[in-house]
């Protein structure tokens, strides 16, 4: 029961805090377009996990006995914690202990499979560079995917951690060594974009935001992880010109026949100058910053509201 409650509080925390995290949001959005990329990934994925973390830090405080008031508003409440008003929530320090160990875990799994998974796809994408014509060799591109009788290359996420590639007979029977590297960074970097974990934790994060706005995190943080996946592309083969036969080529999708008209015309993916990139870089430190004030002042709102909430029901 006493589990339960807190879950039930828990709960209540988290819809607060991503509330106030998704109306901050929606009301700095018409800035994001002024970022650079890299920054705007920190701010679109800030608010979700400063969401979840204010919601722990929040939760284990307040449900503790004895604990030391956070700074709140309301000068009207004079209990020293939110427990107090629903008597049934604590009884055992050693229970909320647990719980809170518990949600610990879990974010901190949740992370160590965030960085597995990117470290896996990083090594896919890597060993793009090393492919060779000689079929004997350990790298040949045939032992990177597995052939089957489709017209186009897919790429599959088999399980969590490992991306399988499945690469068409056609593609691998008359494409030259070069367009199937082509091919196969396109695939790599559309998985990024659409199998990246963080995508997945986000959407699990926002689940109580409202539709709108879950919506546009979403498509913001895609956009961002295209830019950034479809960028090393760039990096990798830009101007490379491609010899798949017309046949085959207007067979693939559209969005492929796009990619490698970029691929071949790309221009604007040369390196930064030394002042962007020092710029960039002080912005980035501004923005960690500004991350953990906002961080602080969610958990004081948060915690305030809540406390409020729950002096109201009690």
């Amino acid at each position: 029961m006493q589990i339960a409650s807190l879950f039930v509080i828990a709960c209540c925390i988290f819809l607060v805090s991503s509330l106030i995290a998704g109306s901050t949001f929606l009301a700095h959005r018409k800035y994001l377009s002024a970022l650079h990329y890299r920054i705007k990934n920190k701010y679109l994925v800030l608010h979700a996990l400063s969401a979840v973390c204010a919601s722990i830090v929040v939760t284990v405080w307040l449900s503790l006995p004895n604990s030391q008031r956070l700074p709140f508003v309301f000068k009207h409440c004079h209990s020293s914690n939110c427990a107090t008003h629903i008597p049934a929530i604590i009884d055992s320090t050693l229970l909320n202990l647990l719980f809170a160990f518990f949600v610990i875990g879990m974010v901190t799994v949740c992370f160590i499979l965030i960085k597995a998974h990117q470290n896996k796809l990083e090594q896919r994408i890597n060993s793009l560079l090393r492919l060779s014509h000689n079929k004997y060799l350990d790298n040949n591109y045939r032992l990177q995917a597995s052939i089957i009788s489709v017209s186009q290359p897919v790429l599959l996420n088999v399980g969590m951690l490992t991306p399988k590639l499945l690469l068409s007979s056609q593609i691998a029977e008359f494409l030259d060594v070069k367009d199937v590297k082509l091919l196969l960074a396109y695939e790599y970097a559309k998985a990024k974009q659409f199998e990246n974990f963080k995508v997945k934790l986000v959407q699990i994060a926002c689940l109580f935001w409202p539709a709108s706005v879950r919506r546009l995190i979403i498509t913001d943080l895609l956009a961002v992880l295209r830019d950034r996946a479809f960028n090393e592309v760039h990096q990798l083969f830009g101007g490379q010109k491609t010899t798949i036969p017309k046949t085959i080529l207007n067979e693939m999708s559209k969005d492929i026949q796009e990619f490698l008209l970029k691929i071949e015309r790309n221009t604007d993916h040369l390196p930064q100058s030394a002042d962007v990139i020092v710029g960039d870089a002080n912005l980035t430190a501004t923005a960690y910053l500004a991350s953990f004030s906002y961080f602080l002042l969610l958990v004081v709102v948060t915690s305030n509201f809540t406390h409020f909430l729950f002096e109201l029901i009690g």
